[in-house]
């Protein structure tokens, strides 16, 4: 009987070391997610501990890696404190590791959703600088670098191109008359007429105030592009309706066909300026192919 309260002794004094042991690693180590670590794995010596008393039951050759006590009872006694000091180290280890894993994932779960607001903020930013705000046409900036690369397709398929420069004639008078609300859903509406007149693969755009342009892909002929303009000027002759407002607007385009007004955006586009303003003297709308007689405003288009 005293063996066996020895033995119980030795066990606890073990144990309380133990404790000391892991105690002292988590204050150095200041981590909960380390100081579980250190008792998840004394937890699984002190049962690996155990399981050997009875491994060496059937092989003796092992019998030097435990310290068996003399007696069925102080084996047991040794079995029993390690499996169950091992499950208490465990419990101890386990209960303070999962929650680490639910705080890792909710870090996840915060990282992928910043991830997610910093891309859609990159989108916005990319539409910002891309895109008119008002209309969501295309702006300046990605008309003119999109239309280099409508050049050089139009030229390796052997196709031309043709630029449309877009003017309504005394749009101001519409903001005074009706009001800037009135004005900008006028431009919405504008945009919208523009997008359906045109194929998918030609580019519509906003340059600024009322100014569009469009840029037709791989056209065949002056042919083609005069059909094109006559459709795209029966539609914007239509009156839009605004507010309950029937509002008519005259519309001044000026046409430049690549290769033969022009091989560079710059010639294109202030090509077809020049046109447009030949347009602007007619007293309905109209539209204007580029002629070298017409003065080029070059630097209105830079």
């Amino acid at each position: 009987m005293t063996d066996i309260f020895l033995e119980t002794l030795n066990a606890v004094i073990v144990g309380i070391i133990l404790w000391m042991f892991v105690f002292n690693l988590r204050v150095k180590n200041k981590s909960n997610s380390d100081a579980a670590g250190n008792y998840i794995l004394i937890g699984f010596t002190l049962m690996l501990f155990g399981l050997l008393i009875d491994i060496t039951d059937n092989f003796p050759q092992l019998n030097h890696l435990v310290v068996i006590g003399d007696t069925p009872a102080q084996a047991f006694l040794e079995k029993f404190i390690g499996v169950l000091l091992g499950l208490f180290f465990l419990f101890i280890g386990f209960k303070r590791w999962l929650p680490n894993v639910s705080k890792l994932k909710e870090l996840n779960w915060e990282l992928k959703r910043e991830i997610e607001l910093r891309k859609l903020t990159e989108e916005k930013l990319m539409q910002l600088a891309l895109y008119d705000p008002l209309t969501g046409l295309p702006n300046r900036n990605l008309v003119f670098e999109r239309l280099p690369e409508i050049l050089t397709e139009s030229k390796s398929n052997d196709q031309s191109a043709a630029v449309l420069f877009i003017d309504f004639n005394d749009f101001k008078s519409i903001n005074d008359t009706f009001g800037h609300s009135v004005g900008d859903s006028l431009l919405k509406s504008v945009a919208e007429r523009l997008q359906h007149s045109v194929r998918k693969v030609d580019l519509v755009g906003r340059l600024g105030g009322d100014e569009f342009v469009i840029v037709l892909a791989d056209v065949k002929n002056h042919q083609e592009v005069r059909a094109l303009l006559n459709e795209l000027v029966c539609e914007l002759n239509i009156p839009f309706m605004i507010n309950d407002n029937e509002i008519y607007q005259h519309v001044s385009i000026g046409v430049a066909i690549y290769p033969y007004d022009g091989v560079t955006q710059k010639d294109l586009l202030s090509h077809a300026d020049a046109a447009m303003y030949e347009s602007k003297k007619m007293d309905e709308s109209s539209y204007t192919f580029y002629s070298s007689s017409y003065s080029s405003n070059s630097l209105r288009i830079a």
